[in-house]
């Protein structure tokens, strides 16, 4: 009988290690699993690239919100981002701290701090809708300009 021998641990990549330093789950560069399917696998090779856009855009949603079409969008396209529950039955987005970032109370918001908001801050946007524009024309290069020329 051939003895069983413990997995070595596995080494962790200079990209894992420069994450972990920041306090950013490592597993974000290794794809998507069953477990955690927000974790997506960015297309950039570059370390700095995977922290900036990992740390740039952040979904609130909850369970029976719209949250899902704009994180659906994000896993298809490969946007990085970091995703965060608001427990709806424990009022959680009634909270004044949810408040700040959707001041109607509703579900789903994002923020992308990547870019400054007209009044100073982070841009905050909610309504699925409005997300999957921003997310559409700023990180899925769909509009194959900037919303700014289209608009015009």
């Amino acid at each position: 009988m051939k003895a069983i021998r413990p997995r070595e641990p596995a080494r962790a990549s200079s990209k894992a290690m420069v994450m972990a330093s920041v306090g950013l789950d490592p597993r974000i560069i290794a794809g998507a699993s069953a477990k955690e399917p927000h974790r997506v696998a960015p297309r950039a090779d570059d370390a700095f690239n995977v922290l900036l856009a990992a740390m740039s855009l952040t979904l609130y949603g909850g369970a029976r919100s719209r949250a899902s079409m704009p994180r659906w969008y994000m896993e298809e396209r490969g946007i990085p981002y970091t995703w965060h529950h608001v427990d709806m039955e424990a009022g959680e987005h009634k909270q004044p701290p949810f408040k700040t970032i959707n001041p109607f109370a509703k579900l789903p918001a994002l923020v992308d701090s990547s870019l400054e908001a007209p009044g100073g801050g982070p841009l905050t946007l909610f309504e699925s809708g409005a997300i999957l524009l921003h997310l559409a024309d700023r990180h899925g290069h769909e509009f194959g300009g900037n919303g700014e020329e289209a608009a015009a």
